[in-house]
This record gives C-alpha cells, structure tokens and sequence, in this order.
C-alpha cells in the first residue's frame, strides 16, 4: 500500500493488494458522520449492502444519500450538484463524496456506440480527467473530500519486467489527488 496523504485523520492511499475498496468507502463516510458531517455515495457498481456499511458504522439514516450513476459523466453530474448545495448550505463539517467505482462505468460516448465500433482509445480517461478539471477548484470551496474508488486492470505486457496492471481511466485520479 503506498501512503499519498492524511487528511482529517483519514489515511489517502492509491494502492490496496485486497480489494476492500467499498468498505473503505463506507468507512470514510462513517467517519465523517462520526464528526458530525455527512456523506454521498455514488452507486455505480450497484453495490450498496446496507448490512456492511452499518457494520463499519455508517449510518445510513443519518446526513446520508445514495446516488445512481450509469456512467462517468452521471456521476460526475451529481458530484457537481452536490458541490453547488454545499456552496449554498456549507456547515462547515466534513463532506464525503464516494465513487464506486470508476472501473466499473463507461462513458456515455460508449454507452451510444455498438461494441469494437468507434471507440476512442482512452475515452474514460479524457472524460475522467476534464471531469476533475471542472470540479477541483470547487471542491475545495466546499471543503468536500472525493474518493473516487477504482480497481486495477490486468494487462498482457509486451516485455517480460512491464508493469502488469493499470488503473482504469488512466492517471487522471492520481494526477489530481497529489
């Protein structure tokens, strides 16, 4: 695991070797409501499981919500809309925004084409990286944290010493987490 920052007592990584990615999510929003703030999960995967988020002590009846997203730009609408309310009505307490996950979500442009036809190398990747261009500075006047979950995608390499596994979307999350 490859430690990036602290923020809030919360530890920012960009690397687990087990996937617990959604119970850390779950946990990060615990936390906030554990210091009187609030969360917004957004739901890609369709992975909600109330049981497992109430074990890590979320609590989903309080300064909670849950988000439905069925791609990339969807979630990074509701991000936006959820950033405008915090500008309106900013309490001052901990925000969290989580994604999960970006692995699991195609872009729109995707959705709208037959499979093998008119893709566009590294389309996620463009639509990720202008989402976070559009966002950053705005999420910072809010005072919200993003945690966008994402998985790691095995590749073929061509060389025997390659790196055999990539982050879907490219290096944009990363990019802007630094």
């Amino acid at each position: 695991m490859s430690y990036i920052e602290e923020v809030d007592g919360l530890y920012i990584t960009d690397d687990y070797t087990v996937t617990h990615n959604t119970t850390l999510g779950y946990h990060a929003i615990a936390e906030a409501q554990r210091m009187g703030g609030s969360g917004y999960f957004i739901d890609t995967e369709k992975s909600w499981d109330e049981k497992r988020a109430r074990q890590v002590g979320l609590d989903p009846d309080i300064r909670f919500a849950i988000g439905d997203a069925d791609s990339i730009e969807a979630a990074f609408r509701l991000i936006l809309a959820t950033i405008a309310g915090r500008l309106e009505y900013n309490d001052g307490k901990p925000f969290v925004i989580v994604v999960d996950s970006v692995t699991g979500t195609s872009t729109e442009f995707m959705k709208a084409h037959t499979m093998g036809k008119e893709e566009r190398v590294g389309q996620d990747a463009r639509t990720i990286r202008g989402g976070m261009r559009r966002i950053m500075a705005d999420l910072a006047k809010a005072n919200i944290t993003l945690i966008m979950i994402n998985h790691a995608i095995s590749t073929i390499p061509k060389f025997q010493f390659a790196k055999q596994s990539e982050a879907a979307g490219g290096h944009a999350i990363k990019l802007f987490a630094t």
